[in-house]
């Protein structure tokens, strides 16, 4: 994926993402590191959009934190990468930017990827899907 596709937001918030991972003691970046980063910032677009939703913020960062933190833990790690499925989510937030006309992936537009595929919030917020 192109980083300079993503809007500045969307770059901001991996970077963030890649600070939690460093915190955490992980080497991957995952979708819920992503989701953690955003939920734990009320003026975030994806906070906004899923507080407008009605979805319970609360009770869902709280299911995305004991994800993160479900995570393995590796020692001395100086190096993060990007999940199989983030990356794949990412790819399919590429064309779907490409679908609505946008020549920027954004965090709305990498939010409807999670809601739409199989991913840690589509299964929050659908446990039954």
């Amino acid at each position: 994926m192109n980083m300079e596709r993503l809007t500045n937001q969307f770059k901001d918030l991996i970077q963030k993402s890649h600070a939690l991972c460093i915190e955490k003691s992980q080497n991957m970046i995952d979708e819920a590191h992503l989701l953690q980063i955003s939920l734990e910032d009320s003026q975030s677009t994806i906070y906004s959009i899923l507080n407008l939703s009605r979805i319970s913020i609360p009770a869902t960062l709280e299911t995305i934190k004991n994800k993160v933190n479900s995570y393995p833990v590796i020692q001395e790690s100086d190096q993060v990468g990007i999940s199989g499925k983030l990356n794949q989510l990412f790819i399919l937030s590429e064309l779907k930017a490409k679908e609505l006309g946008d020549s920027y992936i954004s965090t709305e537009v990498f939010l409807l990827v999670l809601l739409e595929k199989d991913s840690c919030l589509s299964n929050v917020i659908n446990p039954n899907k």
